[in-house]
């Protein structure tokens, strides 16, 4: 994201479009699964990722761990609310315990709230550049109208 906000920048008038990447899941046909994977929850913000991080999905409470994870990224300053995508309303669930999960649950929620996150920072980028831009634009009109 700041590489591509770094290029929209520096080119305004290029069409520099962003693209991103998923996370596999540790049982992933792609190579060799990883048996060490611990319970955390990837949590979009603003340029970065907060991450929750939990134990070893090989120690007891393996899914409902969690629940606890849940609860963090919504007592987080960086938490959207449940209405803001399919993926925060699932992290409302699992914080009421209304399940645990593994890790593909939990690529698949963190990856729609991720998705939803992204496509609105960049709509949000795109808007700020284009009145920038526009008040730029405006300003040197305005500046020459008044010196003719």
């Amino acid at each position: 994201m700041l590489l591509w906000k770094n290029a929209r920048e520096q080119y305004e008038d290029s069409n520099i479009y962003f693209g991103d990447y998923g996370v596999r899941g540790p049982n992933s046909a792609e190579g060799i699964p990883n048996p060490n994977t611990n319970g955390k929850t990837r949590y979009t913000k603003d340029n970065e990722f907060f991450i929750a991080r939990g134990h070893s999905m090989k120690v007891a409470p393996i899914g409902m761990q969690h629940c606890l994870l849940a609860d963090k990224v919504i007592s987080s300053p960086y938490y959207t609310g449940l209405n803001f995508s399919c993926g925060d309303k699932e992290i409302e669930n699992c914080k009421n315990g209304d399940f645990g999960g593994n890790a593909q649950r939990w690529i698949k929620i963190d990856t729609n709230h991720h998705l939803a996150f992204v496509v609105e920072e960049v709509k949000e980028y795109e808007r700020t550049l284009f009145n920038r831009k526009a008040r730029s634009t405006h300003g040197s009109i305005t500046n020459n109208r008044l010196s003719s």
